[in-house]
C-alpha cells in the first residue's frame, strides 16, 4: 500500500460539527475492507496539540476545509508518496475543555465521503507516543521483543508500569452490570526509562508510561505477541470460544490447557460435524482477528464490549457516534447497542455497552447460529 505519513492538526470545538456528524454512518471505521487505509493518534504537548496520521493516498482524496470552526485557519499538507512527518501544532483554546482533531475524505472509488476524529478531554489527555522505525505505531500492541522508542513532551524521565493480570472477558449483553476498569490496577513490576530511549519489552501485558505518576495522563498499550492480533495458542483460542460455549464446554476446554486434539474434540461436539466444526473455527477466529485489531485496549479487543458484540453479530449495519458514545444497529436483528465511553488513564478511548435484558432473545438466536455453523460470513451474520 502506498501510504503517506503526515502530521496535522485540525481542532474544533466539538458541537460545532454536531450537525454534520448526526446522522453519519460510520460503519467504515469498523470495515476489514478499510483496514489500514487511515489511521490517527493525537498527542498533546504543554501548550500544543499534535495529530499524526496516516491515509493511503492512492484511495482517498483529502479535504481539510470542511464544516468546521477553528481557532486557527486550516491548513491543507501536501502529501508525499514516500513515509514523511510533518509537524502542524494547534494552540488549545483555554476555554475549550474538550476538543477534536479531525479531517474529512473522499474514497476515490465510491465518491463517499468518510469523517474520522479523536475527542481530546482535559481529563485523559495522551502526552506520550510509541515509534517504531521512526515511524508513530498507530496500533495499541506492540510485538515482544521489537525495538521502539516512547517519547514524551512533558519531560525526559518516565515512569513505566507493567501489568500482568489476564482480564476478564466482557458479559453478555443482558447481565445486569459490567464492572468499569479498575483504577487502581494491581503493579506487577516498574522501572524508569528516558523519553526516546530505544528499548525492547520481552513481557507481554499492559503497560502505562507516564512522567508524572500522580497525573491522569500517560501512553498506555499492550505487548503482544508477534502473531497478534491473530489467536495461535489452543488455550487462547479455547478462552474466546466463552460466548458461545456452555459452562460444561467452557470448563472442558479450559481443562484442556494446550492439547489441540482435546479442543478438536470439544468443537466438534459442539457442532456435530467435522466440515461444520471447520467452518466454525474458520470464521469465528477470524472474528476473534477483527475484534483484536478494531478494539484492543487495556485488554485483548476481543474481550472488550464492542469486541464481544462485534465478535458475536458481525458488522452492524449502521453505526452512529459522536465523542461520547456509539449506537450499532443491526437491521435484521431489529436490536441496537447503545456504548458509552468511559474513558481513564489506561484508555481515554474505552466503550461500555449500555446492558439490557431486553438483548438475551438476540443473543441466544444468534449463538444457536454459530453453534449450527449457520453463520457464513467472517464479517457478516
Amino acid at each position: 500500500m502506498k501510504a503517506a505519513l503526515c502530521l496535522f492538526l485540525l481542532a474544533f470545538v466539538f458541537q460545532t460539527n454536531a450537525q454534520q456528524i448526526a446522522g453519519h454512518n460510520f460503519r467504515y471505521w469498523y470495515d476489514p475492507d478499510n483496514t489500514g487505509q487511515f489511521d490517527m493518534k493525537v498527542v498533546r504537548a504543554p501548550d500544543s496539540i499534535y495529530a499524526y496520521f496516516q491515509v493511503d493516498t492512492t484511495i482517498f482524496s483529502l479535504d481539510w476545509n470542511g464544516a468546521t470552526r477553528t481557532a486557527r485557519k486550516a491548513a491543507t499538507l501536501p502529501l508525499e508518496r514516500s513515509p514523511q512527518t510533518h509537524q502542524w501544532p494547534h494552540c488549545i483554546p483555554r476555554s475549550h475543555k474538550t476538543v477534536a482533531a479531525g479531517r474529512k475524505t473522499y474514497d476515490k472509488r465510491t465518491q463517499e465521503v468518510r469523517l474520522d476524529f479523536k475527542l481530546i478531554e482535559a481529563n485523559y489527555p495522551a502526552d506520550g507516543l510509541v515509534w517504531r522505525s521512526g515511524k508513530p505505531v498507530f496500533d495499541p500492541y506492540v510485538p515482544t521483543n521489537t525495538e521502539v522508542t516512547i517519547t514524551n513532551n512533558f519531560g525526559p524521565k518516565l515512569k513505566v508500569f507493567h501489568y500482568t493480570e489476564r482480564f476478564p472477558a466482557g458479559s453478555p449483553p443482558f447481565a445486569e452490570k459490567e464492572l468499569p476498569v479498575d483504577p487502581i490496577m494491581q503493579v506487577d513490576s516498574s522501572f524508569w526509562i528516558t523519553s526516546g530511549q530505544p528499548m525492547k519489552f520481552r513481557r507481554e501485558g499492559l503497560y502505562l508510561v507516564q512522567q508524572d505518576t500522580n497525573a491522569t495522563r500517560g501512553v498506555s498499550f499492550r505487548v503482544s505477541s508477534p502473531s497478534y492480533p491473530k489467536m495461535t495458542k489452543v488455550e487462547d483460542l479455547s478462552t474466546s470460544l466463552v460466548f458461545i460455549s456452555t459452562k460444561e464446554e467452557a470448563d472442558r476446554l479450559e481443562a484442556a490447557g494446550g492439547d489441540k486434539s482435546k479442543f478438536d474434540f470439544v468443537v466438534l461436539d459442539i457442532t456435530r460435524d467435522k466440515d461444520r466444526a471447520r467452518q466454525l473455527i474458520r470464521l469465528y477466529f477470524r472474528r476473534v482477528e477483527l475484534a483484536n485489531i478494531f478494539f484492543t485496549s487495556y485488554k485483548e479487543g476481543w474481550k472488550t464490549d464492542r469486541g464481544m458484540i462485534y465478535l458475536v453479530f458481525g458488522l452492524p449495519d449502521e453505526i452512529n457516534k459522536n465523542g461520547q458514545f456509539e449506537v450499532w444497529t443491526y437491521k435484521t436483528l431489529d436490536t441496537k447497542f447503545t456504548f458509552y465511553k468511559t474513558g481513564s488513564v489506561y484508555d481515554p478511548d474505552y466503550f461500555v455497552l449500555e446492558r439490557h435484558k431486553k438483548f438475551a432473545e438476540a443473543w441466544y438466536y444468534t449463538i444457536d447460529n454459530w453453534r449450527k455453523s449457520q453463520i457464513t460470513s467472517a464479517v457478516r451474520n
